[in-house]
């Protein structure tokens, strides 16, 4: 059977109108999927800037080239320590307890903020934010407010979750008035995947573009 990520992940390119000078990658995930090799391989001058807490997906990405950086680190609203929920799976874990997907097992982790991961990187212009961080993502935009609002991330690709959300996590609404109000539009909703039981969407992939100012 064929693999279809290459090609999901490929989405975010029809959006991308120059060729990004940084990848900000947020939760790195385990194969099949490929995100900073299959972009790398479209856009081969991109540097890729990795962030991810769980040690079984550092240890199954450390050697892989084309990272400047992966950081054993999750990405937050602040600079802290915390507990990650462990998963179903290593990239299923989270700073939430998400019904149906954590296992009741933890480990503590350091978290950085958005910010603070943009220091550590250099401040890279033209930048593609990928983040896939399991439920975290509006609280890692709130700690970017500085890289944010300079308009050097031009592109975002991240995961919206609706059903299975814990209280207090962030949905939809939420991470959209947060981008309008830094000055993004939502390009595309795709990916959609869906609980086997009830049909029901579980989460999906939004594609976000920075508005010319």
């Amino acid at each position: 059977m064929k693999n279809p990520w290459p090609e999901i992940e490929r989405t975010i390119c029809r959006y991308v109108d120059v060729s990004p000078a940084a990848m900000y990658q947020l939760g790195v995930g385990l194969p099949p999927k490929h995100e900073a090799a299959t972009l790398s391989g479209v856009y081969p001058e991109m540097r890729v800037f990795a962030a991810d807490p769980h040690p079984e997906v550092l240890l199954a990405r450390c050697r892989e080239p084309h990272y400047e950086f992966l950081l054993p680190v999750a990405v937050g609203r602040e600079r802290c320590v915390t507990t990650l929920q462990e998963g179903d799976r290593p990239d299923n874990s989270s700073l939430w307890f998400v019904p149906g997907v954590s296992t009741g097992q933890t480990r503590k982790v350091i978290v950085l903020s958005l910010d603070d991961f943009d220091e550590l990187a250099g401040e890279q212009p033209d930048i593609l934010l990928w983040m896939d961080i399991e439920g975290s993502e509006l609280a890692a935009l709130q700690g970017g407010r500085r890289l944010m609002r300079s308009g050097r991330v031009k592109w975002i690709n991240l995961e919206v979750r609706e059903a299975g959300r814990v209280a207090g996590e962030a949905g939809e609404a939420e991470i959209a008035e947060a981008l309008e109000e830094y000055g993004y539009r939502r390009a595309l909703a795709y990916n959609s995947q869906f609980d086997d039981a009830s049909r029901t969407a579980k989460h999906r992939d939004e594609i976000w573009v920075r508005e010319q100012r």
